[in-house]
């Protein structure tokens, strides 16, 4: 039943030294269509320099809102602090740079009344298509998401700045893998356990988020070359609990020239050669980040065992 929560949904939004975007993160919540007193929003502030408190403030008329601070622990480990104190029934899951349309909780909301045991994935367009970095960025996921999600009866992939599922569910799995101290691939890693369990995973088009992260050629390099990291860590995780194999993500590297063509028709000339060095540099640093994380996770293992 229903009444035995406070609030139906609570939004986790995990914060670390964005205040800007936050704002206009919560601006865009508060003006949801669906009635403020049925959901909570719980900010969990990553240990930034400045206090997520002060961005928060100016919201409290508006929002049912609470701030949790943490030490600096990486964005998976503040999302399970979020939902350990949260008081609903389901929880969604947004990043501080997003934007969510007003109807995006009434859809989340709707569909997780519908199908509590389902685990839902909203969709992600890019907010600054003029920016290259931007663009080449959101073609990424875009053809991730062709890759992994193209039966739309059994997607596979949801990344973690648009979801929502039932807080016992996320509970029983433990949450996020607080190894994974990095923005990368800590949602991979949740995706896969909860298919793993044999549990229903469903795209949900009508919960639109728009991402608001503007970018330098330094800052994609960075978030490349970070998800390559994560990879490797995921595919360790994977392996130990024999989810899958590494060569059945391959094939998505193996069919990369029909997945960039597809995303990159309507583009101009000029842009799609853009767009294709750019996809070029995702690759390399992804490699590099693979094989950093790799050589890392070697010497590690060598040290505890006292050998050189």
């Amino acid at each position: 039943m229903l009444t035995n929560f406070p609030c139906i949904i609570s939004i986790v939004v995990p914060t670390y030294n964005r205040p800007e975007r936050l704002r206009d993160c919560l601006k865009y919540i508060s003006q949801s269509d669906f009635p403020c007193d049925r959901f909570q929003v719980i900010v969990v502030d990553d240990g930034s320099s400045q206090p997520a408190s002060d961005v928060i403030s100016p919201f409290e008329s508006e929002l049912n809102i609470r701030c949790l601070r943490q030490d600096n622990k990486g964005p998976a480990a503040a999302r399970n602090f979020g939902v350990s104190e949260s008081s609903s029934r389901f929880i969604a899951f947004i990043d501080d740079d997003c934007q969510v349309s007003p109807r995006w909780l009434s859809a989340v909301v709707r569909n997780l009344e519908a199908t509590p045991d389902v685990f839902f994935g909203g969709s992600t367009s890019n907010s600054y298509p003029s920016n290259i970095f931007c663009l080449t960025s959101q073609t990424i996921l875009n053809i991730v998401y062709t890759f992994y999600n193209s039966d739309v009866e059994d997607p596979k992939f949801f990344a973690s700045n648009n979801i929502a599922l039932a807080r016992d569910r996320f509970v029983e799995m433990n949450g996020f893998d607080t190894t994974f101290p990095l923005a990368a691939a800590e949602d991979r890693d949740f995706c896969d356990r909860w298919r793993f369990r044999g549990w229903t995973m469903r795209l949900l088009p009508d919960a639109l988020v728009s991402h608001a992260h503007s970018m330098s050629l330094r800052g994609f390099w960075r978030q490349q070359y970070n998800y390559g990291r994560g990879a490797f860590q995921y595919h360790r995780l994977r392996r130990r609990r024999r989810s899958g194999r590494i060569w059945q993500d391959l094939r998505m590297h193996a069919n990369l020239p029909t997945l960039i063509c597809q995303q990159l028709g309507e583009l101009s000339w000029l842009t799609r050669i853009k767009v294709f060095h750019l996809l070029l540099l995702w690759q390399i640093a992804n490699l590099c980040g693979f094989i950093r994380e790799s050589l890392y996770s070697r010497r590690t293992a060598r040290q505890s065992t006292g050998r050189r």
